[in-house]
Formats: C-alpha cells, structure tokens, sequence
C-alpha cells in the first residue's frame, strides 16, 4: 500500500463550500416602508435522487419544497410583509445540462461561482468557492405560501488526474451524495444498475434491490443535513480495458479506464520495464501466479492512498497517477507483503526502497526520502499497524520508514539489499554453521532484519537507526542483552580456535532467547579447557593433538555432556599412557631383568601407544595394564628365577659329587680286586679263573 502523495481532496469539500450558500439562500428580496425581506424564515424540504446509468451518466434531480415561515410583524401603525422573491439551488461544480422548473413549467435561473473565504480557524485554509443556480419566483412567495423547485443536473466525472478525485466512466464511478436542507426535513436516493460492485462510506443508508438487479439507497429525515455525506464508489471490472502481457512468465493484465490511453501506456512500461528490474534488485523471481491484474482506480485516493496490494485476490489496485515510484512500489508489495511479515513498517519500507531503486535502474525521477521532523522521534515503528490509521499515523508510518530503510541500504550499499530480500524470504541463518549454511525459522521482524542486515549484509549503524525510530523501551532493553549476548559468544569463539560456536548458541542467537546464554559459554569455556589439556598433554607426551570431541561440542545444544564425557576418556587414556611410560622409565633391577628375561617392555609400550594414536582407548587400558603386570611382577619371578636356578646348581653339585665318589670308589674296589688277583695268581698258579 502507498500513500498518496500530496494532500488528497475529499468530494466533502465541495459539500461544505456549498453549505455555506445556505444561510443565504433568502438573501435575494426587495423591502420597502411596508415590505421587507425574511431573514431566516424559509423552510426548506428536499429531496435527493442521484441515478447512475451503465454508460456512467450520473443526473441529480433534486426537488424542493418551500415555505415561508416568517409572519408578518408590526410596528406602531406600520405593518411589515416578509416575503421571498428567489432561491438558490446549491450545485457541484461540476454540474452541466441545469434546469430548473415549479414542477411543470421552466424557471429562469442564473448558474453563479463565488469565492469563499473561510473563517479564522476554518479548516479550509485556502478558501474555495461554490457554485448555485439563483432561481427567481414567478411571484413572490409571501407568508405561509409555497412553492416548489425542481433542479435536474448531470454531474461530470472529473478528468483523470484532475485535482478532485470523483470519476465516472462505464468501469468505475466514485461521486458523493448529499443534500441540503432543513433538519430532519432532507431525503437522499441513490439509483444504481446491475453489473456494478458497490461500496458505500459514510453515513448509513438501507438498500434494497430492484426487480432488475440494481440497487436502491434510501435516507429519510435527515435530522444533520450539514453532516450528511456519503461516498458511492461503483466498479464494473468488466468495462476496464484489458491489456495482457508476458512477463516474468506469467501473464500480468492490466485494466484500465476506457478513454485513458496515458496511463494504460505508463502501467504498461511500468510492468514490462519494472517487474525485471525489480527480479534483478530483489534478488527472487516475480512471486506471483500465471495470472495477475493490475487495475485502475481513485478509490485508494478516497482513503488517502495511491494504490494497494491485494494477494488474496492476486491484484494491485492503484491510482491513475503517472508516478513511477509509487507504481514500482505497489509492484514491490508483490514480494513485501503480509506473507513476508506482520510487521507493516518492513513491508512499506522495503517496497519504498527496492522502488526508488528499480526507478533509478529505469532512469526516473526517485528523489532520497525526506528526513523525519524530529516530533516523530517520540512515536515509533513498531506501533504502527493497520489498526493505527489516521491520516497523522500514516504520514508518519510512511515517512518514517522510507527513511529507516534508505539509511539500511545506504549503510550496506543497494548491491547489498539482494542478500537482505533473500535471507528473508529463503530464511538464510544469520548465525549459520561453519560452512556458512543453516536454515532459520524465526518469523520477519525487526529482530530478524537487524541480525541479517549486520550479519548478512555486513551493516555497521543500523542499530541506531532502529533505536532512533523503531524499538519501544522494553525493546531496547532486548537490544542491549542481544547485544551482551553477542559478546560472550565472541568471547567463545575466540577461545574455541578452530572449533566452531556451538549449535545451541547460534540458535539462541538466531531466536533471541538468551537466558542461559552465559551458562552455556561458561561450560563451553570449560570444555575449551579440558581440550586445551588433551592437547598439550598429548604433544608432551610424543603425540599429535587428538583433536577429538569437535563435532559434539558443535552440535552441543542443551549442555556440553557429550563432549565432556570423551575428553573425560581421552584425558582418563593420557593418565594411563603417562603413568605407564613413567613406570616403564624406571631402571630395572638386577632380580627385575632376570624377571624380563624373555620379555620386551619397550613393544609391550609400544603397543600402549599404538592404542591411543588409533583413538581405542579401551585397547589402551588393556595394553597398560598388561605392562604395569610384566613391570610390577619382575622383581618376583627374576626371585624366582634365582631359587630355581640355584636349585638346580646345588643338584647337578650333588649328581657331580656322588659320580666322583662313586668313581674313587669304584677304582679303589678295582685296585682291591686286582691286588687279590695278583695274590691268588701267585698262590693258585695252575688255576684258570673267570672275572666275577
């Protein structure tokens, strides 16, 4: 929605111009010594019918019934007549074909224009004019007469983009009705054929429908005349001039007014021009379906718009202005609308700026947006919606936000402004993960577009922007804790290295719930420092930095368990091999190397260490416990050992000795025999003996 630039003139102006005719109405009389004009003493009865044909003729025939009520007075011997000698008929100015009749025969008349100047203090400023029939009595119409004026006039639609904003064309007719009369003495009917859709604003009129589908309004006994106003607007869509068009593929149609070959041109250009530009600047292809119309109107003008953006209906209403910025702008809304976000101020504003943009591609006039008046420092943004209207409010809203959003784009530079539009709409996260991607399900809103305009497209001042013309005070307040937030999350960065933030803050961040914010960068903190000591107790001890437990302090969301419980392991596996490697360092005793024998210590390390390289850290409780045995029971079987092997020398000392002995014993038992040979050699010479 746009609003309309400039100020918009009402139908009603006119209505009070013309009633200020009214209180001279009886200003045309004649007075002598004995007859003397009435003041105020016309009654006036009137009746309104307004009828609107399908060719769009609008007549009025307006029928007044007149008394004089003012009695005739006297004064000493002198007796005073009051009587009226014309009327006058008030008359839009842009009534044609007048006639004036008693109900049967012609009235001589006079159409006359004047000047008004309002009064000190009038809410018309400038004056205005009006425009009457001065109507002449065939007699002149004395106390307690009447008479009867019947005033039929056309009323012409004005031209498009004339300064009034009432048309009449076969597609579409916006005109007033009101009447003038005595209180509670005026009737109003509005006569209205089939084939139109029908709105009514102002005050309230029962409707009936006639036998061939129109529609009739009826007001009787008015009792505010002066107040009386209602705004008929009359659409037959199916009179507009249709004009398709291929682009952006889909087919755009534009409806224009009959006769209006100017704008059907300019909304032509416009659509086939703008809408790829504004694909190229918004950084998104033209979001709407096959079938999009585009229509022209004044009724946005009498709500003090230029145009809307309906998406229920997948058309824009705009008005018959040749203003290109206003045009792109409500072709913008076709990305920045109410789909995009609830807050209205984003959509205005972006809708504004992406249009000065596509009219600066397009070589047009798009001016910088004026710098708010400071007064509208004490309201802001975030409390303008459709509930605040108001033709103060939407001032306001309007200018206000074109201005937020033009710092936004001259901040990041228009190049920029496409990574905005996108990371809006495709959620793009404005904390995302190491590879710079994520998904991002916050709604639109102020909140959103400040992290994707810093983070994103790299703004530095949008901030105080935001707080100059946006935030409310409890808002701010937000904005400050984001902002500590923020802080402590760079403090964990910092610390983390390589490692990135963890899930569960960039998700924090990205929601703006920063509760345990702290809590969490504290623990992160301290899984930072127990990885700080696997590393450095890892390299001490020969190794590579493990680098273990990246990925669950990444994904870490709630809490840090899962990265806590293995560097737990892994520092728990650095204890062993420390631990083992000192106690395979200790010089082994003379008793220890006998134990040994056979054994290979330094493999029996080297297995420890294999294990914690390859990351099995239970291979490596197994292994050190292994070598802790074989060290720690050396001392016992090298005993052993000793006991054993001195058993045994002490045996073969035994077997040694008794095979020495035995021998001694044998040679001596030899010696013996030999001698008793010898012996009984000599005593026995002849006898042949056999050894025994």
């Amino acid at each position: 929605m746009g609003l309309a630039q400039g100020s918009v003139a009402k139908i009603s102006i006119r209505v009070a111009l013309l009633a200020a005719v009214f209180s001279v109405f009886a200003a045309t009389v004649r007075s002598s010594t004995q007859d003397v004009a009435a003041a105020n003493g016309l009654q006036v009865d009137a009746s309104y019918v307004y009828r609107l044909d399908t060719e769009a003729n609008l007549t009025v025939e307006a029928t007044f019934d007149l008394k004089n009520v003012k009695p005739n007075s006297r004064s000493g011997n002198t007796i005073y007549s009051y009587y009226f000698d014309g009327f006058a008929v008030p008359l839009p100015d842009n009534a044609v074909d007048v006639a004036v009749t008693d109900g049967t025969n012609d009235l001589s008349f006079e159409v006359i224009t004047e000047e008004f100047e309002p009064e000190d203090g009038d809410e018309f400023d400038d004056g205005g004019e009006f425009t009457y029939a001065s109507v002449r009595f065939r007699r002149n119409l004395n106390y307690g007469r009447t008479t009867k004026i019947v005033a039929t006039y056309r009323i012409e639609g004005s031209e498009p983009r004339a300064e009034f904003i009432d048309r009449l064309n076969p597609a579409y007719a916006l005109f007033g009705a009101w009447g003038l009369a005595d209180p509670g003495r005026l009737d109003v009917t509005i006569e209205l054929p089939a084939g139109y859709e029908i709105e009514t604003v102002g005050n309230y009129m029962p409707m009936n429908t006639t036998e061939d589908g129109g529609r009739r309004y009826v007001a009787e006994d008015i009792e505010d005349p002066d107040d009386f106003f209602v705004t008929v607007i009359a659409r037959n869509n199916e009179a507009l001039v249709a004009t398709p068009l291929d682009v952006a593929d889909s087919q755009v149609t534009i409806r224009s007014w009959p006769g209006d070959d100017e704008w059907q041109q300019f909304a032509e250009r416009n659509v086939t021009e703008g809408i790829p530009v504004l694909e190229k600047l918004v950084g998104l292809p033209w979001p709407e379906d096959e079938q999009f119309e585009i229509l022209q109107s004044s009724e946005p003008n009498f709500h003090g718009y230029a145009g809307w953006y309906d998406s229920e209906e997948g058309q824009i209403i705009i008005d018959e202005s040749l203003d290109t910025p206003i045009f792109l702008h409500e072709l913008s809304h076709a990305w920045f609308n109410d789909k995009l976000t609830e807050d209205r101020w984003i959509t205005e504003a972006m809708a504004d700026e992406f249009a000065r943009l596509a009219a600066l591609e397009l070589d047009e006039d798009a001016p910088e947006p004026d710098r708010p008046k400071d007064g509208y420092k004490n309201r802001y943004l975030n409390t303008w919606s459709t509930l605040t209207r108001g033709e103060d409010a939407e001032e306001w809203g309007y200018t206000v936000s074109a201005w937020v959003m033009f710092q936004l784009s001259e901040d990041v530079g228009a190049e920029a402004m496409d990574d905005i539009a996108v990371a809006l709409f495709e959620g793009t996260a404005a904390y995302p993960d190491e590879d710079g991607d994520g998904r991002s399900l916050v709604d639109v809103d102020w909140k959103r577009l400040l992290d994707v305009a810093e983070n994103i497209a790299g703004a530095e001042g949008f901030q105080t922007v935001l707080s100059d013309w946006v935030l409310l005070k409890a808002e701010e307040d937000l904005l400050a804790q984001r902002n500590e937030a923020q802080d402590e999350v760079e403090r964990l960065a910092e610390a983390g290295g390589d490692w990135f933030v963890p899930n569960g803050l960039r998700n924090r961040l990205e929601t703006w719930e920063f509760d345990d914010v702290e809590r969490l960068v504290e623990e992160g903190l301290a899984v930072l420092a127990s990885r700080d000591e696997l590393a450095d107790r890892s390299i001490a001890a020969g190794f590579e930095d493990p680098a273990v437990a990246e990925g669950l302090y990444e994904r870490a969301f709630h809490n840090y368990s899962a990265s806590e419980k293995k560097l737990a392991q892994w520092l728990e596996a650095i204890g062993v091999v420390e631990s083992i490697t000192e106690r395979h360092a200790i010089e082994p005793s003379l008793v220890e190397q006998i134990g040994l024998w056979g054994q290979d210590p330094d493999a029996e390390l080297l297995e420890v260490r294999d294990a914690y390289e390859a990351g099995d850290l239970d291979l490596v409780d197994a292994e050190a416990a292994q070598l802790r045995s074989l060290l720690d029971d050396a001392d016992e079987v090298g005993a052993f050992r000793v006991k054993v092997a001195a058993a045994i020398a002490g045996a073969i000392l035994l077997l040694v000795i008794i095979f020495i002995v035995r021998s001694v014993l044998k040679r001596r038992r030899r010696k013996r025999f030999d001698a008793w040979r010898r012996e009984l050699d000599e005593k026995l010479p002849d006898l042949e003996l056999t050894g025994v």
